[in-house]
């Protein structure tokens, strides 16, 4: 399995075609990181309010009040990665409809509901879905925390994005949930002892792939050399390296925590995404939406 830039799928194909180290009968697949996925959904749509591209069909814009403002793009990319890691180990199929019911939930109306796709149940995170399982009547689609309105015509332009991500052969390269955040904290690490944007020797940038895998892989303290280098290992300096190896460590802990939370949680949580968490742990948020 493979992820990475198309040029390198397209070479390590190349190179197993019959003469490379896997041999003819492993085919190579690439896997795609769904953070780098759920971008392009955030750029697609983007652009699609560019100049030219909101009126290919119909009238109207695709920006303003209740349509494709840039905070209605940024909830849309949110749920979309959400849906990615809620789905992952599944199957193509089900990934797919779990990232359209968040597409048809949040572009439904009181005259056109569309939520077949939302869980169901008195637990749904669907409040449409919700209502109708304990027998009430659901509130108005425009009490959503994301609504957006638009023509049939520019709707169909946003769901021609939405398609385009979540094809077959897309979300099978997603179901691992792979993402390349370990390959670029390698490489922040290697830059931070090299810029990327300055020029060195390569003895230079071999010194810095080696400080960096050190101390990725066994920290500050583990890989400090002072003592082959003849330097006086003060209790400063074990403080402050005990520092670095905490910063390091929490943030990513943290962030693990805090993603396995983020799953269980749908478009209808809370009225603003990075804050649905928040209220589920227990800490001060908005209300419902």
């Amino acid at each position: 399995m493979l992820y990475g830039a198309r040029s390198a799928y397209r070479a390590v194909c190349a190179l197993n075609n019959g003469k490379g180290p896997y041999g003819e009968k492993r085919k190579v697949q690439k896997a795609e990181c769904i953070n780098h996925v759920a971008k392009r959904l955030g750029t697609g749509l983007s652009g699609l309010k560019k100049p030219g591209k909101a009126k290919v069909e119909g009238k109207g814009k695709m920006g303003g009040k209740h349509r494709l403002t840039d905070v209605v793009i940024d909830h849309l990319q949110f749920y979309f990665q959400v849906s990615l890691n809620r789905k992952v180990g599944t199957s193509p199929r089900e990934m797919r409809d779990e990232i359209l019911s968040t597409y048809y939930h949040c572009s439904s109306t009181d005259d056109n509901p569309q939520h077949d796709l939302c869980a169901k149940g008195s637990n749904s995170w669907c409040f449409y879905n919700k209502a109708l399982a304990v027998g009430e009547k659901p509130k108005s689609h425009t009490k959503m925390s994301v609504y957006f309105r638009l023509e049939d015509p520019q709707l169909q332009q946003v769901k021609a994005v939405y398609e385009r991500l979540t094809t077959d052969d897309m979300m099978s390269r997603c179901l691992q949930g792979l993402t390349q955040n370990r390959n670029e904290h390698l490489h922040s690490r290697i830059w931070k002892a090299s810029p990327k944007h300055r020029c060195a020797s390569k003895r230079m940038v071999d010194f810095a792939t080696a400080t960096a895998v050190c101390t990725y892989n066994v920290g500050y303290i583990g890989s400090n050399f002072t003592d082959l280098l003849g330097i006086e290992y003060t209790v400063s300096m074990d403080k402050y390296l005990k520092a670095k190896d905490a910063s390091m460590d929490t943030p990513f802990r943290r962030k693990s925590r805090n993603k396995k939370v983020r799953r269980d949680l749908g478009p209808d949580t809370q009225k603003v995404p990075k804050l649905a968490f928040l209220s589920h742990l227990g800490m001060p948020s908005v209300g419902t939406g």
